[in-house]
């Protein structure tokens, strides 16, 4: 039996063997999911082996597609950082932050390796953190025991503001912030229930992502507000805003046959954490 190329799960006695890449036929995948995920990594030796030509084996490395020629450089002071979690097979993708300073990241990324107990991603941040510090950590990929990959991004925004706003907060105190993010909702999410599942506890996710920061309520809302608008005049989508019992708002695109395209949210973060030893602080 061959394990996927991606998240080493081996088929189950009762599955059918795992399909592999059509083109160069080097690679196994268990699901749509996997192979996707992979294609970034796979892209360029499809075609080196597809022409004949020999490529490194990679396996080894699988979980550790971390530090490549984007290496970010050290951050300036006006950056703040965010923690994005995906795990592919439950369709789950989660965001966490703002943190400040970059530091701030490592305790963060250790508690969800803890968490989700993935002993081999924990070994692969502490040798990146050795190796490259966190200023050269871009992501950080984990094999869980049921057999998905956890990826752990750390994502940049530039804001002045906030950082300033981070910077002056006492230690241990609330960081209040507003959060204006972007989700891209799983296909199989149901069709004809937007607003619904705009309050439900989990939608199937295929990405999210922070499109800016801000101190006020009303500014987060304003620039939601606008990020919905600018949706609909560039799509063939309608739109609608679902006001929420917190006074944030927010909202969705749908194709006229009601598929949801696009969610934008506002959320609001007051700086508690939870550490690997289970304890919830500022």
């Amino acid at each position: 039996m061959v394990p996927c190329s991606r998240c080493h799960r081996y088929p189950d006695a009762d599955e059918a063997p795992f399909q592999h890449c059509a083109r160069c036929k080097s690679r196994h995948y268990c699901s749509k999911e996997c192979q996707s995920n992979d294609w970034k990594l796979h892209k360029t030796e499809c075609r080196s082996l597809t022409k004949g030509e020999t490529v490194p084996d990679r396996t080894p490395l699988a979980a550790s597609e971390n530090v490549g020629s984007d290496t970010p450089a050290a951050p300036d002071a006006d950056t703040i950082f965010y923690l994005k979690t995906s795990k592919p097979h439950l369709k789950d993708v989660s965001i966490s932050g703002p943190y400040y300073p970059l530091d701030a990241t490592i305790e963060q990324i250790r508690s969800r390796l803890v968490q989700d107990k993935s002993v081999y991603g924990m070994s692969t941040f502490e040798e990146l953190l050795r190796d490259v510090s966190i200023d050269g950590v871009t992501k950080v990929q984990a094999p869980l025991p049921d057999g998905d990959v956890m990826t752990l991004e750390i994502c940049r925004e530039k804001n002045a503001w906030v950082a300033a706003f981070l910077r002056g907060c006492q230690p241990n105190t609330p960081r209040p912030v507003y959060i204006v993010l972007q989700v891209i909702p799983h296909p199989d999410f149901v069709e004809g229930r937007m607003g619904d599942g705009i309050n439900s506890e989990f939608v199937p996710v295929v990405d999210s992502d922070i499109i800016a920061t801000f101190t006020s309520k009303d500014a987060a809302n304003h620039a939601a507000r606008n990020l919905l608008e600018t949706w609909k005049r560039e799509t063939a989508c309608q739109g609608d805003i679902v006001p929420q019992p917190s006074g944030l708002i927010a909202g969705f695109i749908a194709t006229p046959d009601g598929l949801p395209q696009k969610i934008v949210e506002v959320r609001f973060e007051d700086g508690k954490r939870t550490f690997a030893d289970g304890s919830t602080r500022y």
